[in-house]
């Protein structure tokens, strides 16, 4: 093997770090290869455009997106997509009463 320097130093680079390198690289074409020969992403249809898409024919990133444009919708519409309050029906006191029961029948 021919002796390559580090890029930053010029120092050449230990066996160990050369392969590191040169795998490292590998996987980098090995990549970029995948994601030419990969299909180009559909054209979406008017349906799938108004969130009428099928959950489970989408990718998880189409799926992610999707998601991000719910929320900004209901944003958009002045709702809360995540409430951090919820509406209480019922007290602790009123609670222990109407349940107390089912924690006797288990004994």
């Amino acid at each position: 093997m021919a002796d390559e320097s580090n890029s930053n130093g010029g120092e050449p680079l230990s066996k160990n770090a050369l392969k590191k390198k040169l795998k490292a690289e590998a996987i980098a074409k090995a990549k970029a290869e995948k994601l030419a020969a990969a299909p180009a992403p559909a054209i979406r249809s008017k349906a799938a455009a108004d969130g009428g898409e099928n959950e489970e024919e989408l990718t998880p990133s189409q799926y992610f997106e999707a998601r991000l444009r719910m929320i900004a919708e209901m944003e958009a519409a002045g709702t809360s997509p995540y409430p951090h309050k919820f509406h209480v029906t019922q007290g602790i006191p009123a609670f222990v009463d109407a349940y107390a029961r089912l924690e006797s029948g288990r004994k």
